[in-house]
C-alpha cells in the first residue's frame, strides 16, 4: 500500500504539478501521465487491501477495529473520489465545459487540494500501520516512519507551495 501511495501517487501527483503554467500538447501530455500513475497507485492499493481483507476472512479476525483501518478505508474512499474530480478539471474529458467559466479553476483547486489531502491521510495511515503490533520492527520501523513523513511533506509541499513557473523562468 505504501508504494501504491508514496510511489506511485506521488509521482502522479509531481507529474500534474508539473504540468502547471504549460498549454497545449505538453500538458496534455503530463497530466495523462498523472492519470496512469493514479490509476496504477490506486489498483497496488486495491490489491493490498484485498489482500488484507481475505487474510483476516481467513483468520476469522474481525475488520475495521482500529484506528489505522480506519484511516486506510478513509483513504480509500478519498482515493476514489478524488479522480472523479481530476475527470471534470482535466478539459481534455470535456466535463470541465459543464461548469460556469468562474466555477472552472474551483473546481481544478478543488481536486488538486483533494489530492493532497488523500495522500496526507494515506500518510497517516502508514505511519498508524507501521506502529502496529503485526508491523512493528523496532528501530526500522520507526526509520521508515520518518522516511514516509519526510516523502509526504515533500510531495505536499511540492504540490501546494511551489510554483513551477517560477522554477522555469529561473531555469531559462
Amino acid at each position: 500500500m505504501s508504494v501504491g501511495f508514496l510511489g506511485l501517487v506521488g509521482q502522479g501527483i509531481l507529474t500534474a504539478h508539473s504540468a502547471r503554467g504549460l498549454q497545449g500538447a505538453e500538458r496534455s501530455r503530463l497530466l495523462t501521465q498523472h492519470a496512469l500513475w493514479q490509476v496504477a497507485g490506486l489498483a497496488l492499493v486495491a490489491i493490498a487491501i484485498w489482500a488484507v481483507y481475505q487474510s483476516k476472512e481467513i483468520r476469522g479476525t474481525p475488520h475495521f477495529t482500529n484506528l489505522h483501518s480506519w484511516t486506510g478505508l478513509a483513504t480509500l474512499a478519498l482515493a476514489t473520489l478524488t479522480p472523479i474530480g481530476g475527470a471534470l478539471a482535466f478539459g481534455k474529458t470535456g466535463l470541465l465545459q459543464l461548469f460556469p467559466k468562474g466555477l472552472q479553476p474551483v473546481v481544478k483547486t478543488a481536486h488538486r487540494n483533494a489530492g493532497v489531502v488523500t495522500i496526507l491521510v494515506a500518510t497517516a495511515a502508514m505511519e498508524l500501520g507501521l506502529a502496529m503490533p503485526t508491523a512493528y520492527q523496532g528501530a526500522l520501523s520507526r526509520w521508515m516512519q520518518v522516511i514516509i513523513g519526510i516523502v509526504a511533506a515533500l510531495i505536499a509541499y511540492r504540490a501546494w507551495c511551489s510554483d513551477p513557473e517560477a522554477q522555469r523562468s529561473k531555469a531559462q
